[in-house]
């Protein structure tokens, strides 16, 4: 005797269906945590560790700073320029590199 197969909440269908719904949802949340004054960090901090993570690179950009308390105007500015050359280190990282790949077959 065959089973009936049952369409239900394991269907892909229905997974994909409650997946959009679970993330509109939490973009909504992610959106009402950013917009309270202060901002609620233990919220966002919830959400980056479940499941799905912060969704997009847009919503990452906003959550991050917020995240690390990093202020907006450190954002803006433009990163210093490294002087690579005359680290202390520089020599000897160099040095590391080649040896290391030395253990590499060319053009791979």
């Amino acid at each position: 005797m065959k089973k009936s197969r049952n369409v239900g909440a394991s269907s892909p269908v229905n997974g994909k269906q409650d997946w959009d719904t679970r993330r509109k949802r939490k973009i909504a949340d992610i959106t009402q945590a950013l917009s309270v004054s202060p901002v609620d960090v233990a919220a966002l901090r919830r959400m980056a560790i479940s499941e799905g993570g912060l969704l997009t690179d847009e919503i990452r950009c906003q959550v991050w700073p917020k995240l690390l308390n990093v202020p907006l105007d450190v954002l803006n500015q433009e990163p210093d320029t490294v002087d690579r050359e005359n680290n202390k280190d520089y020599n000897q990282v160099l040095l590391d590199v080649q040896r290391s790949l030395r253990r590499f077959p060319p053009g791979e």
